[in-house]
């Protein structure tokens, strides 16, 4: 009994140290959130009751009640700004995504030289942001190529690009596509050389044709890629803020005024750091994206399409694998979906290795039946059959 006693006591002791040594690793992580991020979130949705003006020091702070947050609807800049920045989201996104996955898919298949064609379109991504738009506003000049070639055709007075009311928002826009679908490209890339070749040769001898395959086997497969892009292009489109500070200034008029250019002038030309701080409040509730929650759903959707590409691969759709899709939806949505999102390449591997990690913490059953059954509708040599014998040590399938 005694013994028992200490080595409860030494099991409790040894817990503690476990969770001691667990605090001490993220005590740097939540020591900086709280510095950084939560305590600056609570000071700006203080000042977001207050008219203050910051040159006059903290304790200038003179409460206003709502009175900001009444005002931000009623302001025609911050209703414009708003629309500006939906209208340059809702263009440079697709288009974007869109010139991306086709540079990539063509340079991977059709061209000579890949390395250098590849370092040159993604050379404007890491280019400094200043000397790009410099370069711009030069282009869009009167001696400059937009113009000149305008004139060729045939235009006696082209536009002012930049000095243009209706130009000057496109001329940005076009600016941005060119300098950000570098890197789209190259996460595109990754993806694709990391597609399995043995869907391909298989869409090959069923006599699919190049489209057939890109719409049916390519697009489907990058969707997680597509995914991250597009979160990560509609946040940097949302916080656009040095191309119209260098090239228009938000002009002409409030032709290019978005809305971080708006909150940046509102607090450090206006000096109202109470209001500015309350178009912050309106504007993140209304295009927050909860990004790990979206992500978790797009995993679970992707690799629940993926197990029944696989099993659609060499055999009908039936009730068995009706079953399978039921059982492997109730696993995932169950468990911790954490391991998938770090899932970007398409590989049958990582596939069946990310379902079984979700699926092995609540279920094993789940995991041998959905493996078996996907090696009934798979064909003997594939690689990843191999693989699922290994990982059940059942040397009997076929």
């Amino acid at each position: 009994m005694q013994r028992t006693i200490s080595l409860g006591k030494r099991g409790i002791s040894r817990q503690l140290k476990t969770d001691l040594t667990g605090y001490a690793f993220i005590a740097p992580n939540v020591l900086g959130f709280t510095l950084f991020t939560l305590v600056p979130m609570i000071i700006s949705l203080i000042i977001s009751f207050t008219d203050w003006d910051y040159t006059q020091g903290f304790g200038n702070w003179i409460f206003n009640g709502g009175a900001n947050y009444v005002e931000v609807w009623a302001d025609k800049w911050f209703v414009d700004s708003l629309v500006n920045t939906i209208v340059f989201a809702a263009d440079v996104v697709p288009v974007t995504i869109f010139l991306a996955l086709v540079l990539a898919v063509v340079i991977d298949k059709f061209c000579y030289a890949k390395l250098p064609i590849r370092l040159a379109m993604f050379m404007p991504y890491i280019s400094n942001v200043v000397a790009v738009a410099i370069m711009w506003v030069m282009m869009y000049s009167p001696w400059g190529p937009f113009t000149q070639m305008v004139k060729m055709l045939g235009v006696e007075n082209p536009p002012q690009w930049l000095g243009d009311h209706h130009w000057a928002l496109p001329a940005i826009m076009l600016m941005t596509v060119w300098s950000g679908v570098g890197y789209a490209m190259m996460i595109y890339t990754s993806s694709i050389t990391a597609l399995p070749k043995d869907i391909y040769e298989a869409a090959d001898i069923d006599g699919a044709g190049e489209m057939t395959k890109f719409f049916k086997i390519t697009i489907p497969f990058l969707s997680p890629t597509t995914f991250f892009l597009v979160i990560t292009t509609f946040i940097s489109s949302f916080q656009v803020f040095a191309p119209i500070q260098i090239m228009t200034r938000g002009g002409p008029g409030t032709a290019t005024h978005v809305l971080v250019y708006y909150i940046y002038t509102t607090a450090f030309t206006f000096y109202r750091m109470g209001y500015t701080a309350s178009m912050l409040r309106r504007l993140i509730p209304a295009v927050r994206v909860d990004c790990k929650q979206r992500t978790f759903r797009a995993v679970h959707r992707t690799v629940l399409q993926r197990c029944k590409n696989l099993a659609h691969i060499h055999g009908r759709r039936n009730r068995a694998e009706m079953l399978i899709e039921t059982k492997v939806d109730t696993a995932l949505r169950r468990s911790e979906l954490e391991p998938l999102v770090s899932i970007h390449a398409i590989n049958v591997k990582l596939v069946v290795n990310a379902l079984t990690e979700a699926a092995f913490k609540h279920s094993q059953d789940i995991v041998t039946f959905l493996l078996l059954s996907l090696c009934k509708n798979l064909p003997s040599d594939l690689p990843v059959k191999n693989f699922i014998r290994l990982f059940l040590g059942r040397k009997d399938i076929r």
